[in-house]
């Protein structure tokens, strides 16, 4: 008996040692998550911190509509009201969050699904492994590593609520694919529909991301399979999983097309500096293998932005991990699919750096869709994925005693290491005086050698362990648990040390702002290191104004606006004396956190008399407060409002026009006494209706055709899925008889 036999006997064919390693490591997997179950804490809010600002306001507000009998589309609450369904931050029908917030609070449901997700990206990763003939130990191994690695951990300490979902979808995405195309049938076509479906009602950057991958793995799958009968049925049922998938997400997919279709043109997005903006600079590879304090190595450094502490773009997948990855794809038996694998990670660090090298030009060039999101180091999701299932081979393959590979293999190996060891080393060169200014040394000498010092220890106790357990024959136990230890102390240390709540602190509007406030806005301008058209876009008083129904002029969306909102937003930072008050904004909060009152501002619901109805079509980059008619003898009265609905009784003096300053979108009807009418665009940014004289009962009511529509196609779809779930195959029917 050989000793990889031996080996094998002990981890694979022991069903009760497999099952206590599997719930074992589970547990090390999910243990720096238990603090979400026990704690009503919050994620600490910071700059760049969406949880607090964002995604807990959101869903506090999804749940209250939902509570009431009503689907939240719309959010009045925000900008000058935006689509808040089709906006992807929002998630509204992601299945395994929405339901958890309305049962148990937001707060609760969030961190309840975030715990269990991390379960599903741990379950999910082992399988993974599974189904590339990867023993249990080492399976296990990779999915502590996917539970707890840098991009998981610094998303969620940045509130990334939807990122971290998707990311932990990932692992099945190819566990569906391969189980298709070794048994294509409908059951396997409705779990790749299902898993598909998960990953694109979370967050699309991430799903974009995975749809590359997975089509990769479905040529690379499709070119495995021997029979030609069963390559048609892998391709039949691919796209019929495909089609389900597309069907059900409609009720998203439409939604967001359309605010994509009025609000791109405006965008940056496209552009070459967003697709590139946060990119990683090639030193910041470093986050690879330099354990982290609090998110980011040398994070007290004088070279860094304090808010960067938990930077989104980390990679940090642990020391044993990489150690074992290039064990892998240098021995002699790496199979074509893990070399494949290994460019694939050289293919996502390349996208990392932006336009820090020519070839993300080129990728943008060729392949569609990269210029439409910022922060190309979240391909690192990917990374973070592929390392722990190449470095699980690689503990299998370190039992075996490979012997390391040669010819050509080596050579290219040879060539990749040598130009990744340049590019790094150029960019050393081009900052040489920084890093041997007096400042940088002291700082070095006193926090960044500690980081040196720990990647070192870390590489050489790793090392030694590594060896011990490729050549222990008798209780092999022991080095087993070794590496498990080494590997959940290097995460904790190093990634999952990162996680921290703490008590919630809420922001308050004073009372004189919320008192008159019923029919104006606020503008959030306390963030001095913003230039106006950013502090529209990235205020933090979001969950003041949701909570206390106070209509505020910004938002915090780092997604497409409509074209009227952005077009609004860069009028009023070029105008913002004339702007702000036609705008109905009355109060601004200044950085010294002091309350101004503006004067003068124009109502929300306001009127333009026939004679002066040409001021309706001046636009807004040209009105001026002047232009607007005042004192008119106009009267309003707010009936009822709510996230789709705005109805008033009016009454004119005279014929004219009756004027809403909030975003005009598609999707918007109105009733005049019961009567449909056309909305008209005022300033071309708001919405506006002609009118009779005298009284007038007025409905403005948002019911998008786009999303009734995706609601029909998403049924259909659902209804498919079930149905392939319930249908017997007869082929796999037969093999199992």
């Amino acid at each position: 008996m050989s000793y990889s036999e031996s080996h094998q006997i002990l981890w694979q064919n022991s069903k009760f040692v497999s099952r206590v390693c599997i719930f074992v490591c589970a547990i090390f997997a999910v243990r720096p998550y238990f603090v979400f179950l026990s704690s009503s804490s919050i994620i600490p809010p910071s700059l760049y911190g969406d949880y607090g600002s964002l995604q807990l306001p959101l869903r506090e507000f999804l749940r209250s509509e939902i509570l009431a009998g009503r689907l939240p589309l719309w959010i009045p609450y925000l900008g000058c009201g935006m689509p808040l369904h089709a906006s992807q931050q929002a998630s509204l029908m992601y299945p395994l969050l929405t339901p958890f917030v309305v049962l148990f609070g937001a707060n609760v449901g969030i961190k309840f699904s975030i715990f269990l997700h991390v379960l599903i990206a741990y379950s999910g990763q082992f399988l993974l492994c599974r189904k590339f003939g990867i023993s249990v130990f080492a399976s296990c191994f990779a999915g502590i590593v996917v539970a707890q690695s840098g991009f998981i951990t610094s998303h969620l300490m940045v509130g990334h609520i939807t990122v971290v979902v998707a990311y932990c979808w990932l692992p099945w995405l190819i566990v569906a694919i391969l189980n298709l195309s070794r048994q294509p049938s409908p059951r396997s076509a409705a779990v790749l529909a299902l898993v598909t479906i998960m990953l694109v009602l979370s967050h699309p950057q991430i799903a974009y991301y995975a749809a590359l991958l997975g089509f990769v793995c479905a040529i690379a799958s499709l070119r495995s399979i021997p029979s030609s009968l069963q390559r048609k049925r892998y391709v039949i049922w691919l796209t019929f999983g495909i089609v389900l998938a597309l069907l059900v997400i409609a009720v998203q997919a439409f939604p967001t097309i359309e605010l994509l279709r009025d609000g791109m043109q405006t965008s940056v997005r496209k552009s070459s500096n967003f697709a590139s903006s946060f990119s990683l600079d090639p030193t910041e590879l470093s986050r690879f293998v330099v354990p982290r304090i609090n998110g980011l190595p040398f994070a007290s450094s004088f070279l860094f932005d304090p808010n960067d502490a938990f930077h989104e773009e980390t990679p940090y997948v642990g020391i044993l991990p990489l150690l074992l990855f290039l064990y892998a794809i240098s021995r002699e038996k790496a199979k074509t699919w893990e070399m494949m694998v290994g460019l694939f990670v050289l293919f996502a660090m390349l996208i990392s750096l932006g336009d820090s090298t020519p070839f993300f030009n080129l990728a943008k060039t060729w392949i569609p869709g990269f210029s439409l999101f910022r922060c190309p180091g979240r391909i690192f999701a990917l990374t973070s994925i592929l390392i722990p299932l190449i470095a699980a081979s690689g503990l299998d393959r370190l039992v075996d005693q490979t012997k390391p590979a040669g010819g050509l293999r080596a050579i290219a190996l040879a060539i990749c290491l040598f130009l990744i060891s340049n590019v790094l080393g150029w960019y050393i060169l081009k900052d040489m005086e920084l890093l041997f200014s007096s400042e940088y040394k002291e700082h070095f000498w006193m926090c960044g050698f500690r980081e040196v010092q720990i990647a070192a220890v870390l590489i050489a106790v790793s090392c030694f362990v590594l060896w011990s357990f490729a050549r222990s024959k008798k209780n092999q136990w022991i080095p087993a648990t070794m590496l498990i230890a080494l590997l959940v102390v290097d995460l904790e240390y190093s990634s999952a040390a990162s996680i921290q709540l703490t008590e919630a602190q809420p922001r308050i509007l004073p009372s004189y702002v919320t008192e008159n406030i019923t029919q104006y806005r606020f503008f959030d301008a306390s963030n001095e290191s913003f230039g106006i058209e950013n502090q529209l876009r990235y205020s933090k008083m979001v969950s003041a104004a949701i909570a206390q129904s106070a209509p505020m002029l910004g938002a915090n969306e780092g997604g497409v606006f409509p074209e009227s909102m952005q077009r609004l937003h860069r009028a009023i930072a070029r105008r913002p004396d004339d702007l702000l008050p036609i705008a109905s904004c009355r109060f601004i909060l200044h950085p010294n956190q002091k309350w101004e009152e503006l004067s003068g501002t124009i109502d929300r619901i306001r009127f333009i008399p026939e004679d002066d109805s040409p001021v309706a079509s001046i636009p807004i980059e040209e009105i001026r407060l002047n232009n607007i008619p005042k004192d008119t003898g106009f009267k309003y009265e707010v009936l009822y409002e709510d996230s789709g609905r705005l109805i008033l009784n009016v009454d004119c003096p005279t014929a004219g026009i009756v004027g809403v300053g909030d975003t005009y979108f598609p999707g918007w009807n109105c009733e005049i006494d019961g009567h449909q009418i056309s909305i008209l665009p005022l300033h071309e940014v708001f919405r506006c209706v002609k009118m009779g004289t005298g009284k007038h009962r007025v409905e403005f009511i948002y019911d998008p055709p786009s999303f009734e529509i995706g609601k029909w196609f998403a049924l259909l779809g659902i209804a498919g899925i079930l149905g392939c779930l319930l249908r017997r195959d007869p082929i796999i029917d037969e093999v199992t008889r």
